[in-house]
């Protein structure tokens, strides 16, 4: 007799808990969607949605999510979470980052699955998901998120590298200045709390890291937080991801393995090479030279069988058969290349860049890629003597050709037009 009481009871508070999930849920949710749209629209980041973080050999970063991941309330990568993640990144792991941000502010984890498998993996070196904050505040049922989060692991069991790390962030508890009354916000926490139980199994055997995450209530007196609120979220995410990244970072990338007809694509979108009127890069690569000390910087694009000088300080400008050039193997690697001494490396021995006193015996090229990724390109550096190239010195050139990079992607199609 009491067993068939507790069984009736246990059943009760099931049932409760379905109707409170089916009538709640919605609620919660709609609350929730109503406030944000009430405030209008949110600021986003202005610039691209990439983030750099200096430092040398970059790691690759692909950041999927919803919400904060999308930048929603947040006006500068300073104020958001991506940008805070790649500078702790490097912080901890002495390398560059790379992270590249494809965030919808309300991404749910059925729907980042469709959008994930329209997406070429293949060019990180970690991929990094943030979703779930939706279906806690809708109290999604378990048995639909077990099912949605088997899903995802199917699909990148069959997409993803090998070599790619991939994670799957902890949905943590709102925030209790969302605006919502108290239990509300503890009803969703604690929804969130057994999607995160239901996630750590499902996905445990699979290519898929589970991160526990949970940076407790740092939301300050604002709209759109404060950078200190993201980067208490950003640094436990860094220390997740440091370990597996650093485990593998020993690994040797393999040359490029990009559709050459899709670089050459690339190539023709971004830059006519035939063009030689554009002066606007002219300043970074000259700046290159003097930083260096060098005796001649360039910008190289790479076309299918010949090579050509864009902008150049000290180095003989035109356009020279590819084949064996510098820039052509700076552009089949994703990190920066450097020779210093042509005369003992064994790829570069026999290369006829200058003769005499003006043969080249350095060189550091750092890759210059199209907004697809396709490396078309390459800022380069070169001196007629041997010399030490340090990761201080790795890192600034990478800068300087991010920043020629990003000047490339905003400005060449729109000044070209009225040529």
């Amino acid at each position: 007799m009491r067993g068939s009481r507790n069984l009736a009871s246990f059943g009760g508070t099931v049932l409760l808990r379905q109707i409170a999930r089916r009538i709640l849920g919605p609620v919660v949710e709609a609350s929730i969607t109503s406030a944000t749209l009430a405030w209008g629209s949110l600021p986003l980041p202005v610039d691209q949605s990439r983030v750099f973080a200096m430092g040398p050999d970059p790691d690759r970063i692909l950041y999927f999510g919803a919400a904060a991941v999308a930048g929603s309330g947040v006006s500068s990568h300073e104020l958001g979470l991506c940008g805070q993640f790649a500078r702790a990144l490097s912080a901890l792991t002495g390398r560059g980052t790379e992270v590249q941000i494809n965030g919808q502010q309300f991404r749910s984890l059925s729907s980042g699955t469709r959008d994930l498998a329209e997406i070429d993996l293949s060019r990180y070196d970690a991929l990094i998901i943030q979703v779930g904050a939706r279906e806690a505040i809708g109290l999604r049922s378990l048995r639909l998120w077990r099912r949605d989060i088997r899903a995802l692991a199917q699909l990148l069991a069959v997409t993803a590298p090998t070599r790619l790390e991939v994670f799957f962030v902890g949905i943590p508890p709102l925030p209790h200045s969302i605006g919502l009354p108290a239990v509300a916000v503890a009803l969703a926490s604690k929804h969130a709390m057994r999607l995160n139980l239901e996630s750590s199994q499902a996905l445990a055997g699979t290519c898929v890291r589970f991160l526990p995450f949970d940076p407790h209530d740092q939301w300050v007196d604002s709209r759109y937080g404060a950078a200190s609120t993201y980067a208490a979220w950003a640094n436990p995410i860094a220390a997740g991801v440091r370990g597996p990244l650093d485990a593998c970072n020993d690994r040797i990338r393999d040359p490029a393995t990009d559709n050459e007809g899709l670089r050459l694509s690339s190539l023709r979108q971004l830059v006519d090479l035939g063009d030689t009127l554009d002066t606007r890069f002219d300043s970074i690569v000259a700046m290159a030279r003097d930083l260096f000390g060098v005796s001649g910087a360039g910008l190289n694009f790479v076309g299918s069988d010949s090579q050509s000088t864009y902008a150049g300080s000290g180095v003989v400008e035109g356009t020279v058969p590819r084949d064996g050039t510098f820039e052509s193997v700076t552009i089949s690697h994703d990190s920066i290349l450097i020779v210093h001494d042509t005369d003992k490396d064994l790829r570069f021995i026999d290369h006829t860049s200058g003769e005499g006193a003006t043969r080249v015996r350095f060189y550091a090229g750092y890759p210059i890629e199209a907004k697809n990724g396709q490396r078309i390109g390459a800022l380069y550096i070169v001196d007629y003597r041997p010399r030490a190239f340090s990761t201080e010195d790795a890192s600034l050139l990478r800068e300087l050709a991010l920043r020629l990079q990003s000047l490339l992607w905003v400005a060449l199609p729109e000044l070209r037009v009225g040529r």
